[in-house]
This record gives C-alpha cells, sequence and structure tokens, in this order.
C-alpha cells in the first residue's frame, strides 16, 4: 500500500542509467516526471550518470532545476555520478543502492517504452517481487531492431535459455520493477557491470524462488544508442558465462 499524497516517504524510485545521453535523455525526463507528478504518493527519480563526456549532466542539472519541474508535486530528483565509465550494469547498482522507494522502476534514457506502460507493470507488483516488461509476448505495439541486432538480440535469448532456462523470454528489456529490499539483496554482490547485470539480477532472484511476473509492453527502437551490437555483444558473452561460472 504506497503512502498518501503529501507525505515525505518515496513509495517508487525510478534509477535512469545514463551514459552519454544528451540528446535523449531529456525527453525521458520530463515525461516521468510529469506522469509520476500526478501519482498519490512520492517518486523520486535518480539520474546516474555513467561518467559521460557530453552535456549529459548539464542537461540533468537544468532538467532538475527548471521552474516548472520544481513545481511538479512528489517528485525528487536525484543526480549520482561516476567518474569514469563503468557500464549500465553498474550505473544501475549504484542507482538501486541511493533508492529509498518500497519498489525500484529500473528505466532506458532513451524512453523506448512510453512511461505509461509503468501501469500495466504496477497492477502486478503485489503478488510479484519482480515485474517485467517483455517485447515477446502479447500483442503491442513495436517498431523493432534492424537486422544485424534483431539476430543478435535472438541468438542471445537462446544462450541465455540454454545456460539458464529461465522462465522469462525477454530479460533485456530496459523497463522493470523490483521490491527494493530484493533489488538491494541481487546489488549487494554483483558480478557484472555491463549488460549482463539483467540476468544476473534475474537468475539470483530465481534461485532465490522469488516470483517474476512478464508483462507485455510497447516498445519502439530510438536512433542515437551507444550500443555496438558486436563489441557489447562479446562483452555480454563473457558476463553470461561468469554468471554461468559464479553463482
Amino acid at each position: 500500500m504506497p503512502p498518501k499524497q503529501g507525505q515525505n516517504t518515496p513509495h517508487m524510485s525510478v534509477v535512469i542509467p545514463a551514459f552519454n545521453e544528451e540528446d535523449r535523455l531529456g525527453r525521458t525526463l520530463t515525461e516521468a516526471s510529469l506522469f509520476f507528478s500526478i501519482k498519490p504518493y512520492v517518486t523520486e527519480i535518480i539520474v546516474v550518470d555513467d561518467g559521460s563526456k557530453d552535456k549529459t549532466i548539464k542537461l540533468v542539472m537544468k532538467a532538475f532545476n527548471d521552474r516548472e519541474m520544481r513545481k511538479l508535486k512528489n517528485i525528487k530528483p536525484y543526480l549520482k555520478r561516476h567518474t569514469f565509465n563503468q557500464g549500465k550494469g553498474a550505473a544501475v547498482q549504484t542507482g538501486i543502492k541511493a533508492a529509498s522507494g518500497s519498489h525500484v522502476l529500473i528505466i532506458d534514457a532513451d524512453g523506448a517504452t512510453p512511461i505509461s506502460e509503468f501501469d500495466k507493470l504496477y497492477k502486478e507488483i503485489h503478488t510479484h517481487p519482480i515485474v517485467i516488461g517483455s517485447r515477446d509476448i502479447g500483442s503491442e505495439d513495436r517498431t523493432l531492431q534492424g537486422i544485424l541486432r534483431k539476430v543478435i538480440g535472438k541468438t542471445a535469448r537462446m544462450i541465455t535459455k540454454l545456460l539458464f532456462n529461465l522462465p522469462v523470454s525477454d530479460t533485456q528489456c530496459g523497463f522493470k520493477i523490483f521490491e527494493t529490499t530484493l533489488a538491494k539483496q541481487l546489488a549487494e554482490d554483483q558480478i557484472t557491470k555491463r549488460f549482463g547485470f539483467d540476468v544476473e539480477y534475474l537468475v539470483k532472484a530465481h534461485k532465490r524462488g522469488a516470483h517474476i511476473k512478464e508483462v507485455g509492453i510497447r516498445w519502439h527502437d530510438k536512433a542515437g544508442g551507444k550500443v555496438d551490437p558486436i563489441k557489447d555483444s562479446f562483452r555480454t558473452l563473457k558476463e553470461l558465462l561468469k554468471i554461468k561460472k559464479h553463482i
């Protein structure tokens, strides 16, 4: 049960990892802030800058200090900074450790999943400690990736299934809700720092007996991504093998 409106304790913590996202993060921040400002509880929005070299930090500071943004009710903005790039998983870990809400929503900086899809996941949090968005189930509107990334994504899913046999079809969608207590436990001894963290969290949670609910969501590929399909695929494979070895 969320706190009543007006109370100062956050109910939801929104973690947004960001690396060189000056062109895409602004809209995501605005939409998330407006969306949660009308909810009947306090939401903290935690942006974790992962050593950006562009104007990401200036953009976040400007957005959080904007006069209209400061007028929004029920929003607590925070910026955490890494002095050098460590990886998306490391940024998420920092955000989770800073979270004080009862639940943590992790979203991508590009806003590929509309923030309104949160309501679909939120309906499930009372019966599932982890609720994840999925691009593989349901009939929601989606704009899929180019052929190379589609092939790499499909291959990664097959490898993940073979290695871990997780009861989910889409481990990598950047739209997930965790019960905060569990999220902090998963982040405490995190061994992956880049794109393998999603699988690490789900594998550890599944082994603990935590129920994972997968919900079909809308998703649209956004231009300007920093992922190198080949290089990051090999990095992720190394992290998956590390997870298999140590967990």
